[in-house]
Order: C-alpha cells, then structure tokens, then sequence
C-alpha cells in the first residue's frame, strides 16, 4: 500500500466535518480517494443523521473521481447492506463512523473496498483473551488500547470489503497482527501516520 501526502481543509465545509483530511491509497491496484473529517457538533451524530453525514462526506470526495456535481450522486446498498453509489461507473465506496470521527472511501476499481476507523479505548482482558491474546499481560497500557484498535480496524475493513460484516468466524477468531496482509479472502492495509484514531483500508476483488 501506498499513500500521498494529505491534504487539509479549514472551517469551510459544513457543521460535521471540520477539519478534512483528504488522502490517496493504494490497495489492489488501484488507488481509493479517502476523506477523514471530525464531527464539529462535539458528540457523536446519532445513526439518524448518517444518511447527511455521507452526503457531506461524498460531496467533498466525488470532485476527486471526476464527478462536476456531487449532489447528482446518491447512495445505495446491494443485495449484502453494503453502501454503493448510484453512478457504479465511478467505483465503490466504503463508510466508517466512530465517535467524533467520519470516514469515506472511493475506489474506482472493480471489486470491493472496506474502510474503517478506530478510537483506541480500554480493552476488557476477556475481551483481549478471544481477539489479541498476546497483549492479555499488557491490558492496560495506554499502548494496548491503539494496538488493539489498529487490530480491530483491519479486521473491520476487511469483513466489509468481504462483504460479510462482523459476524460468525470474525467474531470468534483472532485479530490480524500484520499492519498488511489478508483476513476472511480480502487484502488489508492500516494506513501509516494514523494511530490516533486507527485508520484501515481494505479491498477484495
């Protein structure tokens, strides 16, 4: 994987996502657009007002596919839940949400791409026994909780880039390790330079 260098983007943009962030990565051969952008209302937005974060989020992205008029694009799910654009032509797309935090990824390949974002929080040593049990002896070190959501974020973005979601073996197996490499058939990446939160990107052909 590889990534260009971000740019960033004041209070110009609407109430939810100041400031942006607005990376390239590269993950199955092709390159996604990511945009990462910060709540500005201080809370987390409520799973009801999701449907206007993602329209925010694409109206900042989709300039960078090509597309004039962002608003012209909506979104959809296919036949897994799993979000798609109503233009397939320009690529798949991928959401995460967690706390303050919002993210978008477009890839113009064929295929499926998972994103996910991650706040590091304290980690239960049950917890810490099913999906990382190497740092059981470490459960609360400050440096546990960014591991374990870099763990979590991979194997997030994988499952959506699966197309399964979390559930079944994923939720009774061991997180990747690896900052690269495969989970459940997709290939996944943690993007470098994010730590706080964990940042991870997926893609399956």
């Amino acid at each position: 994987m590889t990534a260009s260098g971000d740019r960033r983007f004041g209070a110009t943009h609407r109430r939810f996502i100041i400031p942006t962030v607005i990376t390239r990565a590269t993950i199955g051969g092709s390159t996604c657009q990511i945009v990462v952008g910060v709540l500005s209302s201080g809370s987390a937005a409520p799973r009801s007002q999701r449907s206007e974060l993602r329209a925010e989020l694409l109206r900042i992205a989709l300039p960078g596919q090509g597309v004039a008029d962002p608003r012209s694009v909506g979104v959809e799910h296919d036949a897994d839940g799993a979000p798609a654009l109503s233009s397939p032509h320009i690529g798949s797309v991928s959401f995460s949400y967690d706390g303050l935090w919002a993210v978008v990824a477009i890839s113009p390949s064929e295929g499926r791409i998972g994103v996910d974002v991650q706040m590091p929080r304290r980690v239960s040593p049950t917890v810490l026994r099913r999906f990382a049990p190497d740092l059981v002896t470490r459960a609360d070190d400050r440096s546990t909780y960014s591991e374990f959501a870099r763990r979590w974020a991979a194997r997030e973005a994988a499952s959506k880039a699966a197309g399964t979601g979390l559930r079944g073996e994923l939720l009774r197996t061991v997180l990747p390790v690896a900052r690269a490499g495969r989970d459940f058939g997709a290939t996944y990446t943690v993007l470098d330079g994010w730590t706080f939160p964990a940042l991870s990107l997926a893609h399956k052909d």
